[in-house]
């Protein structure tokens, strides 16, 4: 059931399953603010939801898009860069490395489920990492 908090004058209302406790065969003005209630969290969360999908959408096109001004550097040049994000020194980067060298030397904030999809999008051999291969392909990427 809402309280009125003293203090700040607001009201407060319990968890969502204090409110499913209290709804459940009640017909009177708790359970219309409860539904209520609910039912304004259950948008909010879709909402959420669905900007979530977008907002990655974002970041994965601002990493392109920060990897494709590396596009104009030459072969030897993008060697370089490339050398200086292989952490591990394998030929190659993998999910993590590749999140730290955009996040170091770009500025773009990724998760790595997100550099995950950045790699799948260019990994043609499927090994889960780019080589120098596809990462100059990325550079070198136009932009959409």
């Amino acid at each position: 059931m809402p309280t009125l908090n003293v203090r700040t004058g607001c009201w407060q209302f319990p968890p969502a399953a204090v409110l499913c406790v209290l709804m459940s065969g009640q017909a009177s003005s708790v359970s219309f603010v409860a539904r209520t209630w609910l039912a304004g969290h259950a948008c909010l969360y879709a909402g959420a939801m669905g900007m979530s999908s977008l907002r990655q959408q974002a970041r994965l096109a601002l990493a392109r898009s920060s990897l494709s001004a590396l596009g104009g550097l030459s072969v030897e040049e993008l060697k370089k860069v490339f050398a200086q994000f292989d952490l591990s020194q394998d030929g190659s980067l993998d999910a993590s490395e590749l999140k730290c060298a955009l996040q170091v030397a770009l500025g773009a904030e990724l998760t790595l489920k997100d550099c995950q999809q950045l790699i799948a999008g260019v990994d043609k051999d499927g090994n889960g990492e780019v080589d120098f291969g596809e990462f100059k392909d990325i550079c070198r990427a136009k932009q959409q």
